[in-house]
């Protein structure tokens, strides 16, 4: 695979943005890098990584297809209500497995083959922040692959849980601090004609030059606003 200025830069953002990004975020963040980028340069250097195993497609339906950097084995979650995809990334070597007799009533194997599984995994708490075991076990069939199977299961959608729920509380406290009061310091932007000036509250951009901006000379504003938008979604996917 021959190394380019538009592959090199498309790696390296799936590689520092684990969001799962679509062609179209992929093309809309880049552009101000590379003007000259295209969707469809975009879309064929994805389908090319992936067909050299340096990258994964998810294909969430025919209209939502997302792209991992991530070639490892690990799980994907989608949540129904903000639309993100998330990772469950288990190091199933890490996993100690314990094996025993299943118990209840009836049946040929019951007390006789060793089919229930139990799992024990040490996992990191994002709440906590600390190292908890986790314990699964699993007897509902009696064959003890189809329970080790089902265990593991139920051991992603464990920590998918408890992580969904800390990105919830996290996007919650975030949404409270951006709630306006109605005073002063809520404001978005001010305009102080005696002086010529226009501050922008949000990034603290302050110009003086307000006849040139009202004629509609702000293109160096935007810049600022979207340099500010992007390292506040660098943020967001690192929680």
């Amino acid at each position: 695979m021959h190394p380019s200025v538009q592959r090199i830069a498309i790696m390296k953002y799936l590689m520092e943005h684990r969001t799962h990004p679509t062609v179209d975020t992929i093309y809309t963040d880049l552009l101000p890098i590379l003007p000259t980028l295209s969707r469809t340069t975009v879309y064929n250097t994805l389908e090319l990584f992936c067909e050299k195993n340096a990258a994964m497609s998810l294909t969430i339906d025919r209209r939502n297809i997302r792209y991992d950097g991530c070639v490892k084995p690990h799980a994907h979650f989608m949540c129904n209500g903000c639309g993100r995809v998330f990772d469950v990334e288990i190091n199933e070597g890490a996993i100690k497995w314990d094996t025993f007799r299943s118990s209840g009533a009836g049946g040929q194997n019951v007390n006789k083959v060793e089919s229930g599984v139990r799992a024990r995994y040490m996992w990191h708490n994002p709440f906590t922040n600390e190292d908890e075991e986790i314990l699964v076990e699993c007897t509902e069939t009696r064959d003890q692959p189809k329970n080790k199977e089902r265990a593991l299961a139920r051991l992603r959608t464990f920590i998918y849980d408890k992580e969904h729920q800390k990105y919830l509380d996290d996007i919650a406290s975030r949404r409270k601090t951006m709630v306006s009061t109605g005073d002063r310091s809520a404001k978005i932007r001010t305009y102080n004609y005696p002086q010529g000036r226009i501050t922008d509250h949000r990034i603290g951009y302050t110009i003086y030059n307000l006849p040139a901006f009202m004629d509609g000379q702000i293109q160096d504003c935007i810049d600022h606003l979207i340099v500010a938008e992007n390292a506040e979604r660098l943020k967001e996917s690192e929680l």
